[in-house]
C-alpha cells in the first residue's frame, strides 16, 4: 500500500496535466475536424452539442431534485435514493461536458449518457467517495486496511498494538 501523501501528489499532478493539456487537445481536434468537414459545419455541430447539453442539464436537474425527495422542504434527511441521485449527478456531468465547446468533451459526455455507463461511473463514484470519507475521518497516524473479508474501518494504528490497561488517564487529577 503506497503512502497517502504520494497518492495525493500523484492525483494533483494528474489534475494539473489534465487541465493544462486538455484545452490544447480540444483545439487540435477542433482544427482537424474543421479542416475535414469545414468551419460552418464544425460551428453548427458545436452549437448543436451546446443545445443538447442544455437539454440534458435541464432533465438532469429536474430528476436530481426529484431524487432528493421532500427532504429539503420538510427538514428531513434529503436523500431518499442515493444511487439515483448519484446517477443524476453523472448525467449532470455529461450535460456540462456537452455544453463545453469541443469534440473531446462531447465524446466523453456521450460515453456518460447511456444508463450502462452511468451505473458503472456511479459505482466508481461510490467507491471513491467511500475511500475518501474514511480517509477524511481517520485521525492522523491511522491508516485504512483493505483486504477481502476484513473489516474496512479506519482505526488500525501504525506500528504494533500493545494490549494494556489504563492506570491513570490525562483527564484524571494526579
Amino acid at each position: 500500500m503506497s503512502h497517502p501523501a504520494a497518492n495525493h501528489r500523484y492525483g494533483r499532478l494528474v489534475r494539473v496535466v489534465t487541465f493544462l493539456v486538455w484545452p490544447f487537445l480540444e483545439v487540435a481536434v477542433l482544427l482537424a475536424v474543421a479542416s475535414w468537414i469545414g468551419w460552418w459545419t464544425t460551428i453548427g455541430l458545436l452549437a448543436l452539442s451546446v443545445l443538447a447539453g442544455a437539454l440534458v442539464l435541464r432533465r438532469a436537474v429536474r430528476q436530481a431534485l426529484g431524487a432528493l425527495g421532500p427532504g429539503p422542504r420538510t427538514g428531513s434527511p434529503p436523500i431518499d435514493n442515493a444511487a439515483e441521485l448519484a446517477e443524476e449527478t453523472v448525467l449532470l456531468l455529461a450535460g456540462l461536458l456537452l455544453v463545453v465547446p469541443g469534440f473531446l468533451s462531447d465524446t466523453l459526455a456521450l460515453l456518460l449518457l447511456p444508463p450502462v455507463t452511468r451505473r458503472w461511473v456511479r459505482r466508481a463514484l461510490f467507491t471513491w467517495a467511500g475511500r475518501r470519507a474514511v480517509l477524511l475521518v481517520s485521525p492522523p497516524g491511522y491508516r485504512r486496511w483493505t483486504r477481502a473479508g476484513t473489516d474496512d474501518r479506519a482505526g488500525t494504528p501504525r506500528g504494533g498494538v500493545i494490549a494494556g490497561k489504563v492506570v491513570q488517564s490525562h483527564d484524571d487529577p494526579p
